[in-house]
């Protein structure tokens, strides 16, 4: 079970148990409490619902089921943050005239509301994205990635820590008004032992409810945040030493007299098969002269490859990255190719546009922060043939806008 699918199953279940405890508590103590002060207004000892124990198994079923379909159906995280606490509110308000002639029955809309609030918190931390499209930035230098990074951890277990402290101080003072309270309720003092001891059982819930939810998520976000420290981007002690160089390479050819006006591809040898598939969706631009490709392919036999390699990075106007699991996992194109690429793309206006080929870990690295050439919600192989052809003449397309464009 993935990290997501626990979340939602614990989220469902907490939501359902609460409220069905909640009905089938308040069902079962409003028939035992004949001294129940509102008998008052309303003439009648007990308050008997005929319909609470149902009403308690059926709400506890649908919370679950929508909940759980919810969350792991809605694709927005706004959705997913706020649609469990909306079905337990709107499944309190339904089940309220159930339970006359106290309306709004002050027990069922206390402690609803409480866990509505505990649920909405819960999930808005769970969800909440963390802001992380500066680690793909070229511009900020990884110390300063780090940085940020240690301020996410400090932040998020700072709230854990002050929930924490929050819910220690509370629940004191929550205990005693809840003991207090129920002498105001009914005038037996039977009766109000009995409705105090719910009432603690109810503050115990809560409290359980508010450390696996809301405090284990903060603590949670704070150890997402220090994965982000460990990731290979932000370790890398040489990935500074690497784009310096990069740049400084590319400047020397630059002062040497080389104009950008290629189209340079950068691509996996394991996925040449694209890359002919694209050169030939380009051949008439080429031919026209509306583009000029550089690709590892143009090189002649014999040339000194990695000189021309560096006046061809020096060259490009257009960057065009063919992105793969293995494109990704080469060194050399992550060593030698994308520094100084994204190195021109920050200080000289380099279009870096990307296609999408196979599904990988894109989002994991600086590529996802730049325009792709095509839509990415599907990888170029889960596509059908005829929706890759297309996908390739979009791309091919966009490849002669940006060329076009003045840098």
């Amino acid at each position: 079970m993935t990290r997501a699918d626990w979340f939602a199953v614990k989220i469902a279940t907490f939501n359902a148990l609460a409220f069905s405890l909640i009905i089938g508590c308040v069902t079962y103590l409003d028939a035992r409490l004949p001294s129940h002060k509102s008998s008052q207004i309303f003439p009648q000892h007990v308050r008997i619902y005929p319909h609470g124990y149902a009403i308690s198994l059926l709400s506890g079923a649908i919370i679950f089921g929508t909940t759980l379909l919810a969350l792991t159906k809605a694709s927005s995280w706004r959705i997913k943050a706020t649609l469990p606490a909306l079905i337990l509110a709107v499944t309190g308000v339904v089940s309220l005239p159930f339970f006359r002639p106290e309306f709004p029955h002050g027990g069922i809309t206390s402690w609803t509301i409480l866990v509505t609030l505990i649920s909405l918190v819960s999930c808005f931390i769970h969800f909440l994205p963390l802001e992380v499209d500066w680690l793909t930035a070229a511009h900020i230098s990884t110390a300063s990635k780090a940085e940020r990074a240690k301020e996410y951890v400090t932040l998020w277990r700072t709230v854990a820590i002050s929930v924490t402290i929050g819910l220690v101080f509370v629940i004191i003072p929550w205990v005693n008004f809840i003991w207090n309270l129920s002498p105001h309720i009914v005038s037996n003092e039977t009766e109000a032992f009995m409705l105090s001891q719910f009432g603690m059982a109810g503050i115990f819930g809560a409290s359980i409810y508010i450390l696996f939810g809301i405090i284990y998520e903060s603590f949670r976000k704070a150890h997402d945040a220090a994965d982000l420290l460990l990731r290979g981007r932000m370790q890398d002690p040489h990935s500074e030493e690497r784009t310096a160089t990069a740049a400084l390479k590319t400047a020397t050819l630059r002062t040497a007299g080389s104009t950008r006006d290629q189209v340079f591809i950068s691509y996996s040898h394991k996925d040449k098969d694209w890359l002919d598939r694209l050169q030939t969706m380009l051949k008439p631009l080429v031919r026209n002269g509306a583009v000029s490709v550089w690709a590892e392919t143009t090189l002649e036999p014999g040339v000194q490859w990695r000189e021309e390699l560096e006046k061809g990075l020096a060259s490009a106007k257009v960057a065009v990255l063919l992105v793969s699991d293995h494109f990704l996992a080469s060194d050399f194109i992550a060593q030698e190719e994308l520094p100084p690429l994204l190195n021109a793309a920050e200080k000289e206006g380099v279009r870096i546009l990307w296609v999408y080929l196979r599904p990988c870990l894109y989002e994991a690295t600086p590529i996802a922060g730049y325009q792709a050439g095509h839509n990415v919600k599907k990888a170029l192989v889960e596509l059908p043939e005829p929706e890759q052809q297309a996908a390739l003449l979009i791309i091919a397309k966009a490849i002669q806008k940006a060329a076009a464009e003045d840098l």
